[in-house]
């Protein structure tokens, strides 16, 4: 062309092989949800549920230390400075804050603490031992402190090892079990208010 600017042709996949890469990669794509997402969804829904049940504990465990009378002799001590200590929990420690800061009990400002072994609880007036690490749950039932601590597990054998109180799951419902024997062996009075929404276990040997 004469003075003219040159075209150059642009050539274009055919459409019916576009057509036919859209289709395949569409179905990759659809087969790829059909595949993983109940997985995602039931792994969404679990956390949901763990994460429910673990501030529910956490209150419940507040709320549990408001029932339980210590000895006279260090009385004033746990009353001043209440101290829950979650062991074995420190996955749950932002959440267990969230539920419970800036809480009171007779009046005075809620301690948490997170011990990381059963021999750093000295000083703890309510002790709560999660199931997440079974070695370490073992071992610290098999070494509870001996006197004036409220022990909470949550396992089907921790009142027989000498705990107090333990969660456990009824018909999709969080629910708590007492042994008000064990309590007493440790110097510590459990309301009745408290033990009429329990049920209760009593393990005569279990803190021997």
């Amino acid at each position: 062309m004469r003075g003219g600017r040159k075209h150059t042709l642009m050539h274009y996949p055919d459409r019916a092989k576009v057509t036919i890469y859209l289709h395949h990669c569409r179905f990759l794509l659809t087969g790829l949800v059909l595949l993983c997402g109940p997985f995602f969804m039931h792994s969404a829904l679990a956390d949901d549920e763990a994460t429910r049940e673990m501030r529910l504990k956490a209150s419940f465990i507040y709320n549990m230390a408001k029932f339980v009378e210590w000895p006279a002799a260090t009385a004033k001590e746990h009353y001043s400075s209440m101290s829950l200590c979650f062991l074995n929990a420190d996955q749950w420690r932002w959440l267990i804050d969230e539920s419970l800061q800036n809480k009171k009990i007779h009046g005075e400002p809620l301690i948490l603490r997170y011990p990381d072994h059963i021999d750093d609880t000295d000083g703890c007036s309510v002790l709560f031992i999660a199931a997440s690490n079974p070695v370490l749950y073992q071992y610290s039932m098999a070494h509870l402190p001996p006197e004036h601590v409220l022990t909470i597990g949550e396992s089907k054998d921790f009142l027989a090892a000498g705990g107090m109180v333990n969660f456990y799951t009824e018909q999709n419902r969080l629910r708590f079990e007492i042994n008000p024997l064990a309590a007493q062996h440790a110097g510590l009075l459990i309301s009745s208010k408290l033990l009429s929404l329990a049920r209760i276990r009593e393990m005569p040997g279990a803190s021997e």
